[in-house]
């Protein structure tokens, strides 16, 4: 059943075994009967019955994926077929059994499934990467930024404890200017500066810098970063995007290798 789905709507989808998400595309179905019922009704027959099964067919894939998508498509056919003319009398027996309505929503149902299937299925790949992304970052001790020239503010993504010991950005990763600056070592902090300035006035577009950084428990960390400027039309410099990466190890033991 899984490779038909996978066949009919191509990408990872989610599991058969979670009885639960299958839920939806049996309410769904009488839902929309109800509804279209009542609009039917409320009309004279003049609404287009189809519009609320169209509806629960998006509900069905948004809340349970593609399977119970198309099982409510097929379901909503076999309303069609059977219950739909003893609800609705001769008007919705001549509009369901009509070919080009039949197949138009057909049509539609199933590009509708797999639109959002897709979506779906790009959220989860995006989902995953990021806690990859994240899981690296904490196995080696890296951490993303960007630094907005303008106001100053660093965003900073990753761990980091990982860095500099003390107390995590908020949870947008955002880090006031005086807070980041404050993390480096005072005798760093002139030359680091002068550095950005100089690649900020020369045009460059990368360059690496290695700085210390004391930690709350007294010892200090060497944090190397590669940047990378990010300019606007005219090219004057507008962003710094980064990943610090803690070298301290290694400096330790080319440190040792020279003695």
């Amino acid at each position: 059943m899984q490779r038909i789905l996978d066949a009919i709507t191509p990408g990872r989808l989610r599991p058969l075994g979670s009885p639960a998400r299958w839920a939806p595309a049996f309410a769904a179905v009488p839902l929309a009967a109800s509804v279209s019922a009542l609009v039917h009704g409320a009309t004279g027959g003049t609404a287009t019955p189809f519009s609320p099964f169209y509806v629960a067919v998006i509900v069905a894939t948004v809340l349970g994926g593609a399977g119970p998508g198309l099982l409510t498509l097929a379901m909503t056919i076999g309303f069609v077929w059977t219950v739909g003319p003893g609800v609705f009398g001769e008007q919705w027996a001549a509009f369901a059994f009509e070919p080009v309505s039949l197949a138009t929503f057909l049509a539609a149902g199933l590009v509708i499934v797999g639109v959002l299937h897709q979506l779906q299925r790009a959220r989860a790949e995006a989902r995953d990467a990021l806690e990859r992304l994240e899981m690296l970052q904490a196995d080696v001790g890296i951490r993303l930024w960007t630094l907005d020239l303008a106001s100053g503010e660093l965003q900073a993504s990753g761990r980091p404890l990982r860095l500099d010991g003390r107390t995590p950005p908020a949870a947008d990763g955002r880090v006031a200017h005086a807070a980041w600056l404050g993390s480096i070592h005072p005798e760093d902090r002139p030359a680091m500066l002068e550095r950005l300035q100089r690649a900020i006035d020369s045009g460059e577009s990368h360059y690496e810098y290695e700085v210390r950084m004391p930690q709350v428990d007294g010892s200090t960390r060497w944090i190397k970063s590669y940047m990378t400027l990010l300019r606007d039309d005219a090219g004057g410099a507008t962003h710094v995007s980064g990943a610090a990466v803690d070298v301290t190890a290694t400096r330790a033991a080319r440190a040792a290798q020279a003695e």
